[in-house]
């Protein structure tokens, strides 16, 4: 029974040294580049990262990026200027390779809200007009595909 409460014990020790040393190991720069990247895809906004940026596992799965901006429209000045923000994640579907957020933390935020002399305002983020992608002039129509359903869920294209 003792050596069972040693080994445990053991094991717990190097759970907690992994929860506390491994953050270190994180590349940051690949972090930082891909949230700007995920921001300016899903926003049309450029998010500037001059701060550092950690890692954390214990207490939660988070990551912590400081001295942020997003871009108003066009590039245009500064919307949204933040001290830090902290992004938390869970960490079972993130080892199945999905993102799932579990809460956003601002801190400091500083945000702009304006309208143009054309009456849009700043925190619209739907892509103008001209930026987005022209309709192709002929929808290409599939060929006759013909199913019938044969026994419990199987097709079978003729």
């Amino acid at each position: 029974m003792k050596r069972i409460a040693i080994a445990v014990a053991a094991f717990l020790a190097v759970v907690a040294g992994l929860l506390f040393v491994a953050p270190a190991f994180v590349e940051t720069g690949f972090v930082k580049a891909r949230v700007a990247d995920a921001v300016a895809e899903a926003t049309g906004r450029r998010l500037e990262l001059k701060g550092p940026a950690s890692f954390s596992i214990f207490p939660r799965v988070a990551v912590e990026l400081a001295d942020a901006s997003l871009s108003g429209p066009a590039g245009e000045g500064e919307m949204i200027r933040l001290a830090s923000f902290d992004v938390g994640v869970a960490l079972m579907p993130m080892l199945s390779g999905r993102l799932e957020v579990t809460g956003v933390r601002l801190v400091d935020p500083v945000i702009v809200l304006e309208v143009d002399a054309e009456g849009r305002p700043n925190w619209d983020f739907a892509k103008p007009a001209s930026a987005a992608a022209p309709a192709p002039a002929e929808a290409a129509t599939p060929g006759p595909v013909c199913s019938r359903r044969r026994g419990a869920g199987s097709r079978r294209r003729l």
